[in-house]
């Protein structure tokens, strides 16, 4: 074999061996790296796995904000435009963190309580004692009053006295889980800018702490000094 030809053969060699060295790194790189928190990454995180790019990272964070944690890596598919061939190329690379069970409550409480402070009339009329009329009354109070921040303060709506209250007490629930709640659980608790912090969380990712929540645009700080303690 010539030198000429000998030449021609690495010449013709040396892509293909590039190629494999990028796609071995690549691998690797995935591989090695820990798997993404889809219910706490960010776009810029989202947009790094493979067949997601900017477009379905957003679609992706949208859903996530408008309906709340993704409690399976399986619930990718309501989002649009990842089908099952995506959701197969992705899943070794994410995971839904404990998205499938709710922080600091019980699993059996969880089922059966209610938040007072996102809850709406139907969603009320599960606590003990409580009906139609009543609920409404809660709702009234408040739109007017903003969250309750202590469980007895139910007993300042007409209708509810201290024996209901200790009656559904073990029912109710009254924080907020900033980085769980979506934009209607955040409107409904008394949020003035319940989009902007959507939306300021699905760019940017989780909240560190409630504080994190005056760098939304629209921030009120006199409110959320106010409900802090309900923050988690």
């Amino acid at each position: 074999m010539n030198l000429k030809v000998k030449r021609r053969i690495s010449n013709l060699l040396w892509p293909l061996v590039s190629v494999m060295v990028l796609l071995c790194l690549c691998s690797t790189a995935y591989a090695s790296s820990e798997k993404i928190n889809v219910n706490t990454a960010s776009v810029k995180e989202l947009d790094r796995l493979p067949g997601i790019g900017p477009s379905k990272a957003r679609a992706i964070v949208q859903h996530r904000s408008e309906n709340g944690a993704f409690r399976t890596v399986n619930e990718l598919r309501k989002v649009h435009g990842i089908g099952p061939k995506i959701l197969e190329k992705i899943r070794p690379y994410v995971h839904v963190g404990d998205g499938s069970v709710e922080r600091s409550i019980p699993t059996s409480r969880a089922q059966n309580s209610v938040n007072i402070n996102t809850g709406d009339a139907i969603a009320l009329r599960q606590l003990r004692g409580i009906g139609k009329v009543t609920s409404n009354r809660i709702v009234a109070y408040r739109e007017m009053h903003g969250p309750f921040l202590r469980i007895e303060d139910l007993a300042r709506v007409k209708g509810i006295g201290p024996k209901t209250v200790a009656n559904f007490r073990d029912q109710i629930v009254l924080d907020l889980d900033i980085n769980r709640a979506n934009q209607r659980d955040f409107q409904t608790f008394g949020f003035g800018n319940a989009r902007q912090i959507a939306e300021y969380r699905r760019d940017r990712g989780s909240f560190r702490n409630p504080e994190d929540l005056l760098k939304v645009p629209g921030a009120d700080e006199h409110f959320i000094n106010r409900v802090k303690p309900l923050l988690r």
